[in-house]
């Protein structure tokens, strides 16, 4: 494994543009192919440029269309110590319910949306929620103030904000997500 390595480490420094073309190619699905692997012009530099991808299809989707559904995508621990665990299928079909909802209430590709919620899963269902509309997450970490959280949603240029109103902290019952 070791040596395999080494052998993509050389040939990305030997032919980075063709590397990368291999890694995009053969590690990523695209709804478009790329007109060009990278464009430097000074200090402006575009990849894969022309290209169509959702990172969240290639989170989700690919490992659920190519029969990896019912393994776990994420394993979550809470404050007691008891682990939940999500599969590809069930993470895609809580990102998609998520994602549906928020189009349906007028979210669109380039809206700035911030998240302030504790670590749990419904948190990461959002943040990829979000993405999959090409919408823009804010994740604001949970036990900042409200003038902090209101600073952040005015400069972003936020139109909507997800929260919670309960979470657990150091094994002790929280009413609010901001309490210190």
């Amino acid at each position: 494994m070791k040596e395999d390595f080494s052998l993509l480490y050389k040939k990305s420094l030997l032919d980075p543009t063709g590397f990368w073309a291999e890694m995009a190619e053969k590690e990523l699905f695209w709804f478009k192919r790329w007109n060009s692997v990278i464009q430097k012009d000074g200090f402006d530099v575009r990849w894969f440029d022309g290209g169509k991808i959702n990172i969240t299809h290639n989170c989700l989707d690919r490992h659920v269309s190519s029969g990896g559904g019912n393994k776990i995508a994420y394993i979550w621990t809470n404050e007691k110590g008891e682990e939940i665990k999500i599969t590809y299928k069930e993470l895609l079909e809580k990102v998609n319910q998520t994602s549906n909802f928020l189009k349906s209430i007028g979210i669109r590709k380039g809206d700035v949306i911030t998240v302030y919620m504790p670590l749990t899963i419904e948190q990461i269902v959002n943040v990829l929620a979000i993405a999959r509309i090409g919408a823009i997450h804010s994740v604001v970490f949970a036990g900042f103030s409200y003038q902090a959280l209101n600073t952040r949603i005015t400069d972003s240029g936020s139109k909507f904000l997800i929260t919670a109103d309960y979470t657990y902290k150091r094994q002790k019952d929280r009413s609010t997500v901001c309490c210190p």
